[in-house]
This record gives C-alpha cells, structure tokens and sequence, in this order.
C-alpha cells in the first residue's frame, strides 16, 4: 500500500515525520529517480496511463511499473499498477 500526501511546507513535513514516526523506524532509505515513458503521440498519457522506470540508489535496484486509469472515490484514488523488478 502507498500513500501520497501533498505537504505545503516544512511545518507539514515535520507534522508528517512526527505523526508517522520518522525518527529510525524505517525499514530502508532510498534515493531514487524516476524515468517517465510515452509514445510521440501521448499514446499512454491521453488514456491516463503511466510508464515508468524507477532506479534506487543509482543501480541499487530497479522497477518498471505500469500504472492504468485513476479513479477517484470519496477523496481516494485507486489504480492498477502492475510492477516487474529488473536488473538495473
């Protein structure tokens, strides 16, 4: 599961570190960069779908993962998303 929270500042990333316990309880620390992917025509984009390669600590690890339609209920948005590690 993953969640998304848009912060405005340093006070809601404190607020957000204090709240979810940031102090040494997690598992892993990543640095990662994103490669985004569609077609010359928006083929992906204008069906709301997304494509992209994720590398952790620079050729630590890697994902390709496809992201399908969002769809927003009551505040929350689901996807599908199916992911394959490959060797960086």
């Amino acid at each position: 599961m993953e969640v998304k929270l848009r912060l405005k500042g340093g006070d809601d990333h404190r607020k957000a570190c204090d709240l979810f316990g940031a102090g040494g309880s997690h598992k892993a620390k990543y640095h990662q960069e994103n490669q985004f992917f569609d077609g010359s025509e928006q083929e992906l984009s204008s069906q709301r779908v997304v494509l992209r390669v994720r590398f952790y600590n620079v050729a630590e690890k890697c994902v390709v993962t496809v992201k399908g339609k969002a769809v927003l209920k009551n505040g929350i948005g689901k996807a599908s998303e199916v992911e394959e590690a490959v060797d960086p």
